[in-house]
């Protein structure tokens, strides 16, 4: 008999960059929990799959899903595939993100779009997209995975602390919008949620 409710029973999560690092551990706390868990990874197919037989041994539903979130058709695609394979979606962990250094003398018009594309379009869109299946489905929960580069300076760190930085401001800017409250429907709005992380590159 197990000694604790499984809080998140029922629940559908998709989590980006889960292939290594916080995002394969946040995937698999989550599916402890009890939640279906669709795992989503950029080039970190082992990492993801490994998570994916871990979380089958708990007996949720699961799947790994492959996609580049530089492109905003594949962060439709994605998301869509997710919600279709867990039956909706509850939970969003936007975790992917990608950490690339250069001086700012340095930086190049590439390195600066493939950051800004990843860590912050790519956020952008993927929860623009689940947003709309958590209000068929009254209610949700989106997380935005952040860096303390987002608050702090060290040099090398223009481009990755400005993504960073972006993403603090548009959580806020999220939270006005989508914050939980009864509209003439009696639907909640999903709710935002913004965690920090130390610097690393996640996919």
């Amino acid at each position: 008999m197990e000694v604790h409710m499984q809080k998140l029973h029922g629940k559908r999560a998709l989590v980006t960059g889960s292939g290594t690092g916080i995002g394969r551990e946040v995937a698999l706390e989550l599916a402890r929990q009890g939640a279906d868990v669709v795992l989503h990874y950029a080039s970190s197919k082992g990492g993801a799959e490994s998570a994916e037989e871990e979380i089958r041994a708990l007996g949720r539903k699961v799947a790994v899903l492959q996609a580049d979130l530089g492109d905003v058709d594949a962060c439709f695609d994605l998301v869509d595939r997710a919600a279709g394979f867990l039956g909706g979606l509850n939970v969003l962990v936007n975790n992917a993100g990608l950490t690339e250094t250069a001086t700012f003398l340095d930086v190049t018009p590439a390195l600066f779009d493939r950051l800004y594309h990843i860590n912050i379009r790519g956020q952008f869109f993927c929860a623009q997209r689940a947003a709309r299946y958590m209000l068929e489905a009254q209610g949700g929960a989106i997380i935005n995975m952040t860096s303390v580069h987002g608050l702090l300076s060290l040099p090398g760190y223009s481009v990755y602390a400005g993504t960073k930085g972006a993403i603090i401001a548009w959580t806020r800017e999220l939270a006005i919008e989508l914050a939980p409250r009864e509209d003439s429907r009696k639907r909640h709005r999903p709710r935002l949620d913004q965690r920090t992380q130390r610097s690393r590159q996640v996919s």
